[in-house]
């Protein structure tokens, strides 16, 4: 008998064991999950934080003008000197630049540099290569286009902020420090891997100018 009350007693030893066991178990698997789910909080709120980061860098960014796109007047933004030629003619003069920075201020690396000027615009000119420099649309003989947007001396400011939002709210206005007539830049960027920019100056709502400009 007492052999049999021992065994019982025993018996009920081992299944409270076993219980308060599984319980343990239960308990530390959710302090697991629970400290789990801790160490993936943050990381999910660094990627909420880092999406959010790229929208505000994208609306406080100006869009992109690709430049591979780029026709003036037919002939790519990069050109042959015999494109250049055999579409706007002899230039009214040929010059010489001279630069104290950017890509064109090392004469070591770049030789034969020219500025080929057809009134108001001009275009870079190395050996038989030629790009656009700046383009006046004021005589309108001149038409920038690309697969996103035709530019010439029609188009408004309004017209730009159809296709290119950012861009517009980011404007910058000067004025002229002689005339004190008010200028309206917009810029853009020319792909991914340019820190150049391109600039639309206009006046009065009117489209002006297309520029390349380049970082010192």
């Amino acid at each position: 008998m007492k052999l049999k009350a021992y065994l019982s007693f025993l018996t009920s030893s081992l299944f409270l064991i076993v219980t308060l066991l599984l319980a343990s178990c239960s308990e530390n698997s959710d302090k697991k999950t629970s400290a789990t789910e801790a160490i993936v909080k943050p990381d999910t709120l660094t990627a909420i934080q880092k999406e959010e980061m790229e929208e505000t860098k994208k609306k406080y960014s100006p869009d992109t003008l690709e430049i591979n796109s780029i026709r003036v007047n037919g002939i790519p933004f990069y050109a042959s000197l015999k494109q250049l030629i055999d579409t706007f003619g002899k230039p009214d003069s040929i010059v010489k630049p001279y630069y104290e920075c950017g890509p064109y201020s090392d004469t070591t690396k770049i030789k034969n540099l020219k500025q080929y000027w057809y009134g108001e615009s001009s275009f870079h000119v190395i050996n038989d290569k030629a790009e656009i420099d700046n383009i006046d649309f004021s005589d309108g003989k001149f038409t920038i286009e690309s697969f996103q947007i035709k530019l010439n001396k029609k188009t408004t400011v309004d017209d730009l902020k159809k296709v290119f939002p950012n861009s517009v709210n980011l404007s910058i206005f000067r004025a002229d420090p002689d005339t004190k007539e008010m200028y309206q830049f917009v810029r853009f960027s020319p792909g991914r891997s340019y820190d150049s920019m391109f600039f639309l100056k206009f006046k009065d709502n009117k489209l002006i100018s297309f520029a390349f400009w380049h970082p010192c």
